[in-house]
């Protein structure tokens, strides 16, 4: 198995397996002392000024330069910048 969801379910099984100790449901715990093994971080790549230059010549509207702008600036996540919305003013005149 990967060593990523390893670490990721270790504490869901421990939180398990300590509710069931401190109901006496065991006399052990089995997570106690048992190490996971390291998960490598990936690299970070990050976008050259010139690739960023061809990409957002390459986008064939406005609102997607604008979409990229406001990622490049931001540091927002993807999940982050699909849940912006314009927010349209209803400001009404008095005739």
């Amino acid at each position: 198995m990967n060593p990523r969801p390893i670490t990721l379910n270790k504490p869901i099984l421990g939180g398990i397996l300590t509710t069931a100790l401190n109901d006496q449901v065991t006399a052990l715990h089995p997570c106690k002392g048992v190490k996971t093994p390291t998960v490598p971080k990936k690299p970070l790549r990050i976008v050259s000024p010139e690739e960023f230059d061809q990409l957002y010549s390459a986008l064939p509207t406005e609102e997607t330069h604008l979409l990229a702008e406001t990622a490049i600036e931001s540091g927002m996540r993807w999940g982050e910048l699909t849940e912006l919305r314009i927010k349209t003013s209803t400001s009404s005149t008095a005739s």
